[in-house]
This record gives structure tokens, sequence and C-alpha cells, in this order.
């Protein structure tokens, strides 16, 4: 991946107080090496074991105003995958994360999902 996205998902764990330590355990599980989409992944497996807490909502928010829906967007590209195919809309512990993804998001999972 690039610069891009690897600048996108640190900034994301210097923002986030709560994901720093899935952040730290990925550099270490990854010998040092920044795998965006695993990564971002992680991050969002933190957000719904934290889905009650305030910074829950400030994390989507970050996450729209970087998504632009462009698939030739690399952070939209990066978003979609890592993010948005995994709240599966059957799920309802997924679905309660529903509620804190922005418009272009919403639409996005919506179209991925067909609903």
């Amino acid at each position: 991946m690039s610069r891009i996205s690897i600048n996108f998902t640190t900034d994301l764990a210097e923002r986030f107080e709560a994901l720093k330590a899935v952040f730290s355990e990925h550099l270490h599980d990854n010998s040092g090496e920044i795998l965006p989409h695993i990564l971002v992944s992680d991050y969002l497996r933190r957000a719904q074991q934290c889905k009650n807490e305030q910074w829950v909502a400030r994390f989507f928010a970050a996450l729209e105003t970087n998504f632009s829906g462009d698939y030739d967007d690399e952070l939209s590209e990066l978003l979609s995958v890592s993010v948005l195919e995994h709240i599966d809309p059957l799920n309802a512990s997924d679905r309660e994360l529903i509620q804190f993804l922005g418009m272009r998001m919403r639409e996005e999972h919506r179209r991925i999902f067909g609903i």
C-alpha cells in the first residue's frame, strides 16, 4: 500500500487512544510493517467491542471524512473492503454499528449488501 494508507492508519491510532494498543500489537505481529487492510479491520473490531464509548462516533466520522466513494480512491477502497464489507446487516451486533456510518459510507454499505 502507499504512503497515503499508511499515514491514514497511523493518524487514526494517534487520534484515538483506544486504537493505540491495536496499532502497537499490529506492528509487533508484523515485524514493524503496517498492513493497512488488516490494521483497519483490527480497528473496526476494537470499535465493535467499544460501540457504547464516545470515541466510536468520532472514529466513524473520521472514516466518513476520508471516504469519497470513488473506486479509484485508495482510502475509499481501503474503507470499503476493511470496514463496510465487515459490517454484516444480518448480524445484530454489527447492525448497531450502521448508525455510526455517514451518508456516503452508508450508501456504499447498502450497495455492497444489496439493501
